[in-house]
């Protein structure tokens, strides 16, 4: 059998009919449509057999495994995961990740007898391109999401719903969308063809490219591109005939005989563009920018035609024989996470709705390379065959800026390492790496410097050397810096202005002296820090103040610290703002008092001794005490009683969770 022909089988046989000219090109339709139609109906008829999900072992196994693509996923310089990493920091979930999806068809034939069964695959989660997806959730192979699992699920765009086959994806999730294209190798292209880059069909059918170019097995890309060089809208059922479809197998044989297509692949067409068996592609978007760190140079261009590419997205899901169906959930929920809002700014990822603004400039269709932005991540990202000279003139080379290495030079003087510049990025430590970055993304000289958590991979005293240099380069370039972080101290001691976020929506934005003092929130005034949360109903109120009685207990509140007044409301105090008495003390129009309650818990934690006291009826209290030199107890199980300044009450807008209805 030819060794070019597409894995897809439909396809196999409508392009070996045509090769061999041995049917008319509609009886090979026909045939092709009999077997199409057949796998249809299975795909939209019920599971003759109902399956049950697996035993779910979660709690008492925390690992995962996951298969993919190759290329779609984050790697550093050493190979590691970065983001699947912190997943598994923040989790204590172990996740074996594979590589092993090469195309739908050939993984779905490696499976399908298994899923048929209900049976493991030897996977828990993997990610089918969405028309597979729909095969295996209309045959009944996929369990059925925990949405309580999954609260970042919210942050999935409106677009995604309604699909037929899960109209409210309750057993499948978008993971990454793809778009195909032209990929091409930029010196062999331009060697061979005296052209900058492929931007029609008919480039990559050059003589000059004979026995060099490759195309996807996914032949609904392959094929999609093909017809929209003809002038046919895929899209549309009126314009997409059964000619139209012959029309381009037609061409896709005619082109394997000649020899002008040498490879039919998956995933792992990528291997013949890196050894050079390929000059250029019928690829997807998201593996070339992957190949291109990897290569530690722009050695790959990816275009879109100029009749059009195919876009598609591939899901995740959990087939029915997957174990570890909440470590999946917790998976998913994890790669919704509003960090990726980061992405959004930089270009990387599409807004569902509204406007992305840099100064008063609507930057939403501007494509990454277009917007005035750069980006320091965690992973650092340097490029290890370079010297640190040649990795922070990197950007000025591709941008063509005169004189790169000068400029270079000054900006390894702002972050002081000029003394280090013709080191490679693997003869420096973390924090002298983390500077090298931010040099390179500096030099530039971006209206806007994005920061992914660049600190999180450095030890305690090395980040807050990093944090007190990064604040006086922000002065000294006068730069807009956006800092995301999950380090609520981080983010307090560096921004001029905080935004929290919960569930991909800004909770409350302000100065962090502003949030952390008056919350207004729940979620906010437990993010932020310790808060000490009481809840009862409003009794009364004065011009200033008002009243609220938690469960016998008068609490008062200043009204301009209160976003409600009147009926159920929750108030708080920091723990810091209170302290204690071994008497009752006498009552103040200025002071809160609560009590008396007993110490259960005493902490030390260099800084401040941490009390944990319970009042009858309002549950545990915390209180920290600076650390003085000595306690005001030391004892477990004295009395005390509770008080705090007025002015340090705040009121907040909703209820903590389990107060609504009381």
């Amino acid at each position: 059998m030819n060794q070019n022909l597409p894995q897809d089988p439909q396809l196999r046989e409508m392009v070996k009919a045509a090769l061999k000219h041995q049917v008319t090109r509609r009886a090979a339709l026909g045939g092709a449509v009999a077997t199409s139609a057949a796998a249809l109906l299975a795909a939209c008829a019920p599971a003759s057999n109902e399956l049950k999900p697996a035993t779910d072992v979660s709690d008492s196994d925390p690992t995962l495994i996951w298969s993919n693509w190759s290329l779609y996923i984050d790697v550093d310089d050493d190979g590691n995961y970065p983001t699947l990493e912190k997943f598994e920091s923040e989790t204590g979930i172990s996740v074996t990740y594979r590589e092993d999806f090469d195309d739908n068809d050939s993984y779905y034939g490696k499976v399908k007898d298994q899923l048929a069964l209900g049976q493991d695959i030897g996977a828990d989660i993997t990610c089918p391109t969405s028309w597979m997806a729909a095969r295996w959730i209309n045959l009944g192979y996929c369990q059925t999401f925990d949405d309580a699992q999954l609260p970042n699920k919210v942050n999935l765009q409106p677009a995604y719903l309604g699909a037929s086959y899960d109209p409210d994806r309750t057993k499948s999730l978008p993971y990454q969308g793809i778009l195909a294209g032209f990929a091409y190798d930029k010196k062999a292209y331009k060697d061979a063809t005296g052209k900058d880059e492929p931007k029609v069909l008919e480039d990559l059918w050059d003589p000059a490219l004979k026995g060099r170019i490759g195309v996807l097995s996914e032949m609904r890309d392959t094929v999609g591109i093909v017809l929209m060089d003809q002038g046919v809208s895929i899209g549309d059922a009126s314009s997409l005939t059964e000619d139209a479809f012959m029309n381009a197998i037609d061409v896709i044989a005619a082109k394997v005989s000649e020899g002008q297509i040498a490879r039919i692949k998956g995933n792992s067409y990528k291997d013949d563009l890196v050894n050079g068996d390929t000059i250029a592609a019928i690829a997807w978007s998201g593996d070339i920018i992957q190949l291109n760190a990897e290569a530690g140079y722009d050695r790959f261009g990816f275009v879109l035609p100029e009749s059009g590419g195919t876009i598609s997205a591939d899901c995740f899901v959990v087939p029915m024989g997957a174990t570890h169906k909440k470590n999946a959930e917790k998976l998913m929920n994890f790669y919704y996470d509003p960090y990726n809002a980061l992405r959004l700014v930089a270009g990387l990822e599409s807004p569902t709705k509204g406007k992305i603004l840099i100064g008063k400039n609507d930057v939403t269709e501007s494509k990454p390379h277009e917007r005035p932005v750069n980006t320091v991540f965690q992973s650092y990202a340097l490029f290890p065959h370079m010297t640190i000279l040649e990795n922070v003139a990197f950007g000025l080379r591709q941008r063509k800026i005169d004189d790169p290495l000068g400029k270079a030079k000054q900006a390894l003087n702002m972050v002081q390492l000029s003394h280090l510049a013709e080191r490679k990025p693997q003869q420096l430590s973390g924090g002298q790496q983390q500077r090298v970055a931010l040099a390179r993304a500096l030099v530039n000289r971006p209206s806007l410097l994005l920061l992914d958590e660049p600190l999180g991979a450095l030890d305690l005293k090395l980040r807050r050397e990093m944090q007190i240099e990064l604040k006086a380069i922000q002065i000294e370039v006068g730069l807009t810096f956006l800092h995301v972080t999950h380090d609520q101290e981080e983010a307090m001691d560096m921004a001029d202005t905080v935004a929290v976020m919960n569930q991909g929506r800004i909770e409350q934005m302000g100065a962090p002296e502003a949030l952390y003092d008056r919350p207004k929130t729940v979620f906010v005034a437990k993010f932020l820090g310790q808060s000490n949360l009481l809840v009862g109903e409003v009794s009364s109120s004065s011009a200033n103040s008002i009243s609220i009685d938690v469960a016998g207990n008068k609490i008062s509140v200043p009204k301009d610290r209160a976003e409600k007044h009147s009926g159920k409301i929750a108030v708080g105090f920091r723990p810091e703002k209170a302290t204690f008495q071994t008497k009752k003390p006498t009552a103040k129009s200025d002071t809160n008092v609560i009590g008396p309650g007993e110490i259960i818990d005493i902490r030390f934690t260099g800084v401040s001794n941490q009390y944990l006291i319970e009042v009858p009826n309002l549950g545990n209290i915390t209180v920290f005490a600076q650390n003085m030199g000595q306690s005001p107890v030391i004892e477990l199980g004295e009395k005390v009683w509770i008080t705090w300044s007025v002015e340090h009450s705040f009121g907040l807008s909703d209820l903590p969770a389990g107060n609504e209805s009381e």
